[in-house]
């Protein structure tokens, strides 16, 4: 019988975090259970408002897209609440490719990538934060690996021009990172939509306000 992550447990086990959440955002701690390594979410630690709005909410969301696509090779598996503020899913043994040297890379499991996110696309969601090499990891034999559904969306099938776009922004991830780490070798076919969603990105007219000229610049 497996066992999970729970509330005592990340109470009384000496914490390995794998990232501290800064103001809204959630505690990501890595915990061992009876032999299996998990990977918890946890927003408890936040201010008692953000923790039970904020925290619910994203718990709730992110656990959803999992669970949604679970089955997927390359999707975190067995997505399951520990309670109002935390979440947990199996760790995957994988480094974030911005951590990656370009020359351990090949145009191979840069199918692959765009296999898992069209993979994702028909389970009817998109990630929309694939331009941040945080979130693609890649595994000992060079599969990638999707984290953080933070941003995810459900694809509008009742409005196919969106739906095809936001399916375009995710591949853009994909093909950003491609012709970044491998020059040259990414077709003309790919290209195009990579040039289509940066132009829209530079054409953005809020891009000024609310900060999001900085977040546009960080995920270029």
């Amino acid at each position: 019988m497996t066992a999970f992550p729970t509330r005592q447990l990340l109470d009384t086990e000496a914490p390995h975090y794998l990232s501290r959440g800064r103001a809204a955002n959630a505690d990501v701690r890595l915990l061992e259970v009876a032999g299996q390594r998990w990977v918890v979410k946890d927003f408890s630690a936040c201010p008692w408002f953000i923790r039970n709005t904020l925290g619910r909410w994203m718990i709730g969301r992110e656990l959803h897209a999992l669970q949604r696509l679970d089955g997927i090779a390359g999707i975190p598996d067995g997505a399951r609440r520990i309670d109002r503020y935390a979440f947990t899913y199996h760790f995957i043994e994988a480094r974030p490719l911005a951590k990656v040297p370009a020359s351990e890379l090949s145009p191979e499991f840069f199918l692959a990538y765009e296999k898992l996110v069209l993979q994702m696309h028909e389970r009817g969601i998109v990630h929309l934060d694939l331009r941040n090499s945080g979130n693609v990891l890649i595994s000992p034999d060079f599969q990638p690996i999707l984290i953080d559904f933070q941003s995810w969306l459900s694809l509008p099938r009742w409005w196919p021009a969106l739906a095809r776009y936001l399916q375009k922004i995710d591949l853009s991830g994909v093909y950003k990172f491609w012709t970044r780490c491998l020059p040259g070798t990414m077709d003309a076919e790919r290209q195009a939509v990579l040039d289509s969603v940066n132009n829209w990105r530079r054409g953005w007219v809020f891009s000024n306000y609310f900060g999001l000229r900085r977040f546009f610049r960080e995920r270029s």
